[in-house]
């Protein structure tokens, strides 16, 4: 069975804020997608997105060349 999550579920298990999720979905293009839209918003498997979270990823702003 796929466990569902949505913005709130996401934010208390990787211990942040529901706005710091909305902000990975906004600047990170790699964000999984979503399974569904619901009336109550998004909902991700949660396997994807903790896998995602996992990845490293470079901080800060990318250097202008």
């Amino acid at each position: 069975m796929t466990d569902l999550v949505g913005v709130a579920e996401i934010a208390r298990r990787a211990g942040t804020s529901p706005g710091m999720v909305r902000n990975w979905r906004r600047r990170h293009a790699d964000f999984p997608a979503p399974e569904a839209e619901l009336a109550m918003g998004p909902v991700w498997d949660w396997l994807v997105v903790e896998a995602w979270i996992a990845k490293p990823r470079p901080m800060g702003r990318p250097k202008g060349n």
